[in-house]
């Protein structure tokens, strides 16, 4: 890592550091490079190469590029035991879901099915392999389990580390992104009314979740990041309700929410399946 250290050290004599306090620089850059490099390590060391593999991989599934977002994903499995067993998991489920959005069905199934036995408490894996389910229109029975049992899960999610109001408007979508894959699966069990009543609760939690209450208005710290999962996730429930809508057979209500998904986010991954839905619906049959 430091095997540049004696070209680099000049360089930052030279250009980074011109005068000091009229100290000569030859007398303080040795000390002060090694302090940067020092500091360096001690603030990489709260963001382990792992997450940070995570994380960039999530940003990538994120905006529809899930190859890549594996390749980010496997890197960061391959640490092994580096992983901490709670970030394994979460590993495993963003890979599942990858590989799922590549049309990889066993291998995802592999993954999550990993996950699962490893333990995930927050839901997230349950709702992944709700999704896998409904995606290839099997078990539309344990689909709404898992999606149930992610829901109840979830309950305890992120939402406790922001302010009341904005922890509520994030606990709202979170609920109706279930509840629309809750609709999606009573649809395939032919459950009509049942899964109308779960499109109906859906949307209304995510109205709730886009309104919030005055004092909502300015995002928390990090708003940026927070606005634009918010965003990602108003897509998924509308991408969800129209996946609903598809399963019922109503097809021009279902092109509504797929446009409003579409609309919402354009480069998501959500908005992106939602203009493959609304290609196909447009297609003549």
């Amino acid at each position: 890592m430091f095997g540049d250290y004696d070209v680099l050290m000049p360089v930052f004599a030279n250009l980074v550091l011109p005068q000091l306090f009229g100290i000569p620089v030859a007398v303080l850059a040795l000390p002060l490079f090694t302090l940067a490099i020092i500091c360096g390590l001690w603030v990489a060391s709260f963001f382990p190469r792992a997450k940070m593999l995570r994380l960039k991989g999530m940003e990538l599934a994120r905006t529809g590029r899930p190859a890549e977002a594996e390749r980010c994903f496997c890197k960061a499995l391959a640490r092994g035991s580096k992983v901490p067993p709670a970030d394994q998991v979460r590993l495993l489920v963003c890979l599942g879901d990858a590989l799922m959005d590549q049309g990889r069905y066993p291998e995802s199934q592999h993954c999550l099915d990993t996950a699962m036995e490893l333990g995930d408490p927050t839901g997230g894996c349950q709702s992944s392999i709700a999704q896998l389910l409904l995606l290839q229109g099997i078990d539309p029975q344990k689909a709404l389990e898992m999606a149930e049992k992610g829901m109840e899960l979830s309950a305890s999610g992120p939402q406790g580390n922001y302010s009341h109001d904005w922890g509520e408007r994030i606990g709202n979508l979170a609920r109706s992104g279930f509840w629309a894959q809750k609709a999606w699966a009573l649809a395939l069990l032919g459950r009509q009314r049942d899964a109308h009543e779960a499109v109906e609760r859906a949307l209304q939690l995510l109205e709730s979740a886009q309104t919030g209450s005055p004092e909502s208005k300015t995002a928390p710290m990090f708003g940026p990041d927070l606005l634009s999962a918010m965003r990602l996730g108003a897509c998924e429930t509308e991408w969800r309700t129209g996946m609903a809508l598809l399963a019922l057979r109503e097809g021009d209500q279902a092109a509504v929410h797929f446009g409003i998904a579409y609309d919402t986010d354009r480069k998501n991954k959500y908005g992106l399946l939602a203009r493959q839905q609304l290609k196909q619906l447009s297609e003549p049959t």
